[in-house]
């Protein structure tokens, strides 16, 4: 869940603009509906609607005064909607309505409450939502549907009575990755089974060459990738950018299944398009298990990309600070350059995080 969540806060915040802010500042300088939940006299559900908004909106510049202005209001319900594992998401959610959010609001990647609502499989959540004028037929940015959302998290029932609502079985989103990819990205094979059984071609990938197989790289267990062979996909397939099923594995710190595979003969020092083999993948990611295993492939851990790019300067351009450290004990040359002739400490720098910075300083 917790790998789940950090997935979600980074798509959550992915168009926001990041400007951080002093720690100190004062509540004046927050919108006015924050203010309000800040001040209501609320018991456990606004202290852990308070301690989320220190942790995420804080870190963001926030210049505007009303709630109706506000234009992430809808990416704020969408968090507190997929936040499930910390709060109990409805009661937070009608706090917020109360305040005056619009419930069809969406972050700017189109997603909204009910979407994450779908993921988490809140059946309360979802008939709240709808209640209120949630669209059950709004898409995201990226033309996501709510059942694409629900079989993504893996919830079969909530995925099987909305396929009998609208049984649009071979529903695609903008880069034509159907249900089954989204099923394949959170792992479900309950839910891949399901669809195959209803006359779903599981082997299909997206426009961007993004196979079943590929997307069960980031949270799929083995099963998973058993299942889909077995069913006819390519263990071997390649996105239109040449990233492989490990390489997902490594981007989101997926190291059972990246072990299963490498033990099966994927080679770590493998590259896409851009020149990023797994580990520059990992280092992306930031995920110290997986940036670990992968260290033992000496080979990679200096491996430069097309932008001459080592892993360990993609990690410091990241801001993960554990994952500088594992390259650096691992033997990361300091001294390489990229081809702009940045080295990773002058990467660390331009990061703006002081306790990177402070990893080149030792």
């Amino acid at each position: 869940m917790l790998q789940l969540y950090k997935l979600l806060v980074t798509l959550l915040f992915l168009m926001c603009f990041a400007c951080e802010q002093n720690k100190n500042e004062t509540s004046q300088h927050l919108p006015l509906f924050i203010q309000y939940i800040e001040s209501a006299p609320h018991s456990s559900t606004t202290s852990a609607l308070v301690q989320l908004l220190n942790s995420h909106y804080r870190a963001y510049q926030i210049g505007k005064e009303s709630i109706h202005d506000y234009p992430y209001v809808g990416g704020f319900m969408a968090l507190v909607a997929m936040d499930g594992s910390k709060i109990e998401v409805l009661p937070v959610l009608k706090e917020l309505y109360a305040a005056g959010a619009d419930i069809k609001m969406t972050d700017e990647t189109g997603v909204t409450a009910l979407h994450f609502a779908a993921l988490l499989g809140d059946r309360d959540a979802i008939k709240w939502l709808t209640e209120k004028g949630a669209s059950e037929e709004q898409r995201t940015g990226t033309g996501a549907s709510l059942v694409m959302y629900a079989a993504w998290g893996g919830h079969i029932e909530i995925l099987k009575e909305y396929m009998e609502k609208n049984p649009n079985l071979h529903d695609k989103d903008n880069m034509g990755q159907g249900i089954h990819v989204y099923a394949a990205f959170g792992g479900s094979v309950e839910c891949l089974k399901y669809l195959k059984d209803k006359g779903l071609d599981i082997t299909e990938s997206g426009n961007n060459g993004v196979s079943s197989l590929i997307a069960a790289g980031n949270k799929g267990d083995y099963n998973c990738i058993v299942f889909l062979e077995k069913h006819g996909c390519n263990l071997y397939d390649t996105t239109n950018e040449g990233i492989n099923v490990l390489m997902y594995a490594a981007w989101g710190g997926n190291v059972k299944l990246a072990q299963k595979l490498l033990e099966k003969g994927f080679s770590v020092t493998q590259t896409d398009k851009n020149g990023n083999n797994a580990l520059h993948h990992a280092a992306f990611g930031g995920h110290s298990a997986i940036i670990s295993l992968l260290c033992g492939t000496k080979e990679a851990v200096n491996s430069q990309n097309n932008d001459g790019r080592t892993p360990l300067m993609i990690a410091a351009s990241q801001g993960h600070i554990e994952a500088v450290k594992i390259l650096i004990r691992n033997g990361s040359n300091l001294n390489l350059v990229d081809k702009y002739g940045k080295k990773a400490s002058d990467i660390a720098k331009k990061s703006g995080i002081h306790q990177i910075c402070n990893e080149f300083q030792r």
